[in-house]
């Protein structure tokens, strides 16, 4: 299919909308906020080919539903550890979910360890949206890297002793540094451990080990001679996304834009 760059973003954007909408529902309206996040995966072929593309056969995946949907939290449903047939394994489950119209909760009940079913409702996001967003926006990440949305402006990132020196070059040109573009070594540092503290706030371990993953790479990419403005780009969103749409940490989300503002990386 042909898709252009601002199409993409718009892709991107509204799929991380949606998901939101469903981390973020009040219970009693998760499932409806799924209809409309799954009939949107549907009726988007960029997204909806590549989760065809990992189809394989799932031998009596509405019945074992059925049974977590009545099993008032005594069972739930096995993820496996391959990330690619999870993927489409959760896009299966929910499309059923949706079609039936069960209860979210009755699928977060297994994880929640509580009678509230607003944390059943917070537990069904958590440990089986949250995945299959995470696959689906690694794809629309890769498929932006391959269309060259961080060619317009290259990034190079130097830290010696005398601080960190940004310079940008568009379309191959070079730029030459200027004085204001040095910026105090100690500032990124500050930086890193104010993001570094508020990770540590967080409650949810896969969450937090996500960001922790990604703040990691920004710190090693930024000690390259030559750091990649696509590999800082994508970790700063990975963690902007779970701050904001996860998380849900004011002072974490500012960390990170703080961050990227301090490396030279706009988010």
């Amino acid at each position: 299919m042909e898709i252009n760059k601002k199409e993409l973003r718009k892709i991107s954007r509204r799929f991380r909308t949606l998901a939101s909408n469903v981390m973020n529902a009040y219970f009693g309206e998760q499932t409806d906020a799924l209809i409309e996040f799954i009939d949107y995966v549907k009726g988007t072929s960029l997204i909806f080919d590549y989760v065809e593309s990992l189809a394989y056969d799932i031998e009596g995946l509405e019945s074992e539903l059925d049974k977590i949907a009545s099993s008032y939290g005594s069972k739930a449903l096995e993820l496996g550890a391959d990330s690619r047939r999870r993927t489409y394994l959760l896009y299966r489950a929910f499309d059923y979910i949706a079609l039936k119209k069960l209860s979210t909760t009755d699928f977060g009940r297994y994880y929640a360890h509580s009678k509230k079913y607003q944390d059943m409702a917070k537990a069904f996001g958590d440990r089986l949206i949250y995945p299959f967003v995470i696959e689906i926006e690694e794809y629309i990440k890769d498929i932006a890297t391959d269309m060259g949305f961080d060619n317009d402006s290259s990034y190079y990132i130097t830290i010696n002793s005398s601080g960190v020196q940004v310079n940008i070059a568009e379309h191959g040109s070079t730029v030459n540094a200027e004085q204001g573009n040095i910026i105090n070594k100690e500032e990124i540092f500050r930086a890193i451990k104010n993001v570094e503290d508020a990770i540590e706030t967080i409650e949810n371990s896969e969450s937090k080990s996500v960001l922790k993953q990604n703040l990691e790479i920004v710190k090693n990419e930024v000690q390259e001679v030559q750091p990649k403005k696509a590999i800082l780009t994508s970790a700063f969103n990975t963690m902007k996304f779970i701050a904001t749409t996860v998380a849900l940490t004011p002072d974490l989300a500012e960390g990170i834009k703080l961050l990227a503002s301090v490396i030279g990386i706009k988010i």
